[in-house]
């Protein structure tokens, strides 16, 4: 009896070992499966989703120039570089001539991403959209027709003024020191040509006037060596008198026709103004209070063309624009630009505000202007003046 007490134990035992050894068993084995599972899940990952920027843009030379449906351009050099650096994939969705208020608006409503026009930074603006670091300064100038104020009447008034007035003073000045002069050396050696007395002095004014302006009628010439010597002279000086003078001369008056009659802002107000709407040249006139003036241009061609034809007396916009145009169309000859500048504006990129991108994008923005290449990009396009 105790034998089979003992043997009912032992097989006990033994079927107990069984169960422990093949519970261990089944719970490596899930463990084999579950890592293998998680090592298969790392080795294959999701396939990555790349992200695609929508960058807008509008052709508005020499900033943003369409060619052959090629950009290029300021703007475009600069953010290819800022996106080269960044990494980033993108497209351009290029809008309208007359679309800037569409440019905007799909800006602060995130349609694109980000907009790589010339945008002036204003304050009705800044409430809208988010600016990045700004990359160029420019002006708002006036256009006017060429000849619009050129004539006898524009121009008697500046006959009298001081500038005229020195220039011609300078002038007479030089004449008399360098005909006495070669007066005194000739006179006792030459006093057929150079005459004793006040005719003498005469004599050598004529002689240096018309050696100075080329003419050299032979009537009088210097004979004596140092006479000869001061006339080699004088023939190399009046030639940088004369380029210094009559630049002074021009100047002076040449200058009602850059001026007009139009002095200050007030002035545009009694004008017919142009310019485009949208832009922040049109801003600038709505918030001086600037009225009547026509902003239903499109293009800046249709505007220059209305300048000439008459249909508006001054024309606002960005500096460089109208001297991208004067430079490559047809448009010098009828348009004058003016020199006085209106206000100073900063030109920046902008995005949606709270946009993720400018925080990336300034810190390169910055890097690329401060390189020496950049002034090399402004070159290209004539604006590093």
């Amino acid at each position: 009896m105790p034998e089979l007490v003992f043997y009912r134990r032992a097989k006990m035992k033994v079927l107990l070992t069984k169960i422990i050894l093949m519970t261990c068993l089944f719970l490596v084995s899930q463990g084999i499966v579950t890592a293998q599972n998680e090592t298969d899940t790392i080795k294959v990952p999701a396939k990555a989703t790349v992200l695609k920027l929508t960058v807008g843009l509008k052709v508005t030379p020499p900033f943003i120039i369409k060619e052959k449906g090629k950009y290029t351009g300021v703007c475009i050099d600069l953010w290819e570089s800022v996106a080269q650096k960044l990494g980033v994939v993108y497209e351009y969705k290029e809008f309208g001539q007359s679309e800037i208020k569409e440019m905007l608006t799909a800006t602060e409503n995130g349609s694109i991403d980000l907009c790589i026009n010339p945008l002036t930074v204003t304050s009705e603006r800044i409430k809208r959209v988010d600016f990045t670091q700004p990359f160029f300064m420019s002006s708002l100038a006036v256009a006017v027709p060429r000849g619009s104020s050129v004539g006898f009447i524009s121009i008697l008034p500046n006959l009298f003024s001081l500038k005229f007035i020195t220039a011609i003073l300078l002038l007479a000045t030089v004449l008399l020191v360098f005909g006495v002069t070669v007066w005194l050396v000739e006179k006792k050696k030459n006093p057929e040509q150079f005459r004793p007395g006040i005719f003498g002095i005469g004599d050598g004014i004529w002689w240096a006037a018309s050696t100075m302006t080329t003419v050299g009628y032979g009537d009088k010439a210097p004979r004596s060596f140092i006479g000869r010597v001061f006339g080699i002279v004088w023939m190399f000086t009046a030639i940088l008198v004369i380029s210094s003078l009559t630049g002074s001369i021009a100047a002076s008056l040449t200058a009602s026709e850059l001026s007009s009659d139009i002095k200050s802002i007030n002035d545009l107000s009694h004008k017919h103004t142009g310019t485009i709407a949208g832009t922040g040249s049109d801003a600038f006139l709505l918030r001086n209070k600037i009225a009547p003036y026509k902003s239903d241009f499109k293009t800046i061609p249709e505007a220059i063309h209305a300048l000439d034809a008459g249909i508006i007396d001054a024309f606002v916009y960005d500096r460089p624009v109208f001297d991208y145009y004067a430079s490559h169309e047809d448009y010098d000859r009828g348009i004058a630009i003016l020199p006085k500048k209106l206000s100073i504006d900063y030109f920046s990129f902008a995005a949606q505000k709270g946009s993720p991108l400018l925080p990336k994008i300034n810190p390169i923005m910055i890097q690329e202007l401060e390189k020496i290449s950049w002034l090399g990009v402004l070159g290209k396009y004539n604006l590093s003046k």
